[in-house]
């Protein structure tokens, strides 16, 4: 899987924890965030697995002197080819040798020293337990700090069953259960074996990687929550689901849909069960859709809404997909948008 020959050999003995850190034209931030991981204090061996997927800045020239300088700690696999952060992300899992597997964003940072630790212990104090969280802030390039409001802090019990969590994880009620998986430690023979199981939710096809993870760990065992602050996650850049571009807004929302039926399906989740969430998110797309104007986004919503069968989308969107239908209709939609925001 590894495809460049930068891959160090002479690596620790077997760690305990492997960390990933997949990357991307992150040349500004990659050595903060590898240093945040260096600087972790454990009494175990862990290694650390960074994935640059053909990087087109200083960032792979970066990587790979921290590699030379811990050879016995870094493994750095430079892509040949772009592969995108899903199929990046599984192929990294599947090089990883520890019993638990963590990672950082090649722009976050790990601001608690003893992440590692605190999180290895709670895993090991109970077998049930296949994946632990924390809690993070937001941080920005000016040194701004500040807690999310968007996304809840548990309450109450700090271990729950995951199949409990589900609903609320696989309709993405963030405000009732979020995790943020940069906070996040899981068992690697675990998501091994789920991805052996379920092959099609781990593939390269999919818009995001967390999704998917997290509700499949969630159905295996418990989740455990650390009140501890664990990532300073970096806002500010655009991102595959945070872009101000309404194209890409449109399909990253059609692609999350599809994915959300997809693994619903699997846990065996009735339609009914998803379908709020779906047709919203639908909704949103075609909104996007509109914004952009371009007959590639009205197509890709149309697939979207033929592979979602037998989810019904909501009446608004059936009407704006008739209305955008032909290009002078999108362009009538665009122009009294704009006229509804001014």
């Amino acid at each position: 899987m590894e495809d460049s020959t930068t891959a160090n050999t002479d690596l620790c003995r077997q760690p305990k924890v492997s960390v990933v850190v997949c990357t991307y034209n992150q040349e500004d931030t990659i050595a903060v965030a590898l240093d945040s991981i260096l600087a972790q204090q454990t009494d175990f061996e862990f290694e650390i697995i960074v994935a640059d997927d053909c990087s087109t800045d200083s960032t792979p020239d970066i990587c790979a002197r921290y590699a030379r300088r811990h050879p016995d700690k870094i493994r750095f696999i430079h892509n040949a080819r772009n592969k995108g952060v899903t199929l990046n992300y599984f192929d990294a899992i599947c090089m990883a040798r520890g019993l638990y597997v963590a990672d950082l964003a090649g722009d976050d940072i790990w601001p608690d020293s003893r992440k590692l630790a605190v999180q290895a212990g709670t895993m090991d104090s109970d077998p049930e337990i296949t994946l632990c969280h924390g809690a993070w802030v937001m941080f920005d390039d000016n040194g701004n700090v500040w807690q999310s409001d968007r996304h809840a802090m548990p309450a109450g019990k700090t271990v729950r069953d995951g199949k409990e969590l589900l609903p609320a994880l696989i309709n993405h009620r963030n405000g009732d259960w979020f995790v943020h998986l940069c906070t996040a430690m899981y068992r690697r023979d675990t998501v091994m074996e789920l991805m052996t199981i379920y092959p099609e939710l781990f593939d390269g096809g999919w818009p995001c990687e967390d999704f998917q993870l997290i509700c499949m760990l969630a159905s295996q065992g418990k989740i455990a929550w650390i009140p501890d602050i664990l990532l300073y996650y970096r806002v500010g850049n655009t991102s595959v689901s945070s872009t101000e571009d309404a194209a890409k807004n449109s399909r990253f929302a059609c692609r999350v849909t599809l994915l959300t039926l997809a693994v619903a399906r699997n846990l065996g989740f009735q339609m009914k069960e998803v379908e709020k969430f779906c047709r919203f998110n639908l909704q949103y797309a075609s909104m996007q859709s509109v914004i952009a104007g371009d007959a590639d986004s009205h197509r890709f919503m149309k697939s979207t809404i033929h592979k979602a069968f037998p989810l019904k989308p909501s009446a608004k969107t059936r009407l704006v997909m008739a209305m955008t239908s032909s290009r002078w209709m999108r362009t009538v939609a665009r122009k009294l948008h704009r006229l509804i925001k001014k």
